[in-house]
Formats: C-alpha cells, sequence, structure tokens
C-alpha cells in the first residue's frame, strides 16, 4: 500500500511545473504613460426651438354600480347601472421653447378630439329600465406657458 501511495505522489510531483505569466518580464519599447481625463466639459443640449406632434389612440372603459334615487312619488328605489365608453382619440400640438441659460420659457397650444360615446343602462325595478347615450366633449385648449 506504501509503495501505490508513493508511486502515486512520484507521478503527480513530476508532472508539476512552474507557472510562467504571460506579463512577466521586460516589456518591449517604451513604458505607457499615464494621462488624466480632459478637463473640457461637454456642451450643454440647447432646447430654443419651434416643435409640433399629433397622438392618435382608441379608448374604452365599462363601469357598473348600483344607483339610489330618493322620490317624493315612489320613495327611495335602488337599481343597478352598467355603462361603456368606446371611440377614438386624436390630437395635435405646436409650441416653441427658449432657453436662457439654465432657464427654459415656452408656450404650447393643442387641440384633442374624441368621438367617444358613453352608453349607460339602468335598471329601476319593476320592469323598468332606462338607456341613454352620451356624446363625449370635445376638448379645446388654448395657448399657455409650459414652463
Amino acid at each position: 500500500m506504501k509503495r501505490r501511495a508513493l508511486a502515486a505522489a512520484f507521478a503527480l510531483l513530476s508532472t508539476m511545473t512552474a507557472a510562467i505569466a504571460a506579463d512577466v518580464g521586460p516589456l518591449p519599447g517604451p513604458s505607457p504613460v499615464y494621462r488624466p481625463p480632459s478637463l473640457q466639459t461637454p456642451t450643454p443640449y440647447n432646447w430654443s426651438g419651434i416643435y409640433l406632434g399629433a397622438n392618435a389612440g382608441y379608448g374604452w372603459v365599462s363601469s357598473s354600480g348600483t344607483t339610489t334615487w330618493n322620490s317624493p312619488f315612489f320613495g327611495v328605489t335602488t337599481g343597478n347601472s352598467s355603462g361603456n365608453a368606446t371611440g377614438a382619440i386624436a390630437g395635435g400640438q405646436i409650441g416653441a421653447n427658449l432657453q436662457i441659460r439654465t432657464l427654459l420659457v415656452g408656450v404650447e397650444g393643442d387641440y384633442q378630439w374624441s368621438n367617444q360615446k358613453k352608453t349607460i343602462t339602468t335598471s329601476c325595478g319593476g320592469g323598468c329600465t332606462l338607456t341613454g347615450e352620451e356624446p363625449s366633449e370635445t376638448t379645446r385648449c388654448c395657448a399657455l406657458p409650459t414652463h
């Protein structure tokens, strides 16, 4: 047993060699010189100018709830209601900015349009059902300062 252990140790030790690193020894040519980073600051972006844009989309929403009426003729009545609103949305905006050092001032105008319509159905008991449709309001805005 000792012979095998001794033979294994000899075989292991005879395969070992010294490790030689690739960067050990003199480098060819002159040594590198450290240079500090440049102290130049980058030129800041200037936000001055005119811009315009457009937006478009589609929206939908569903809701449900309980409605309670208090009428002098019928007393307190409770009913279930549900509503849906769907339709297209579009608009545009135009504006101008002026940057003065670190201050940015501007003016912007926009127009938004929507053909979303809201449908509401309410059941008020006793076989009564109310259904109505309301068009959405078109939103218009005037020029306002943005900053």
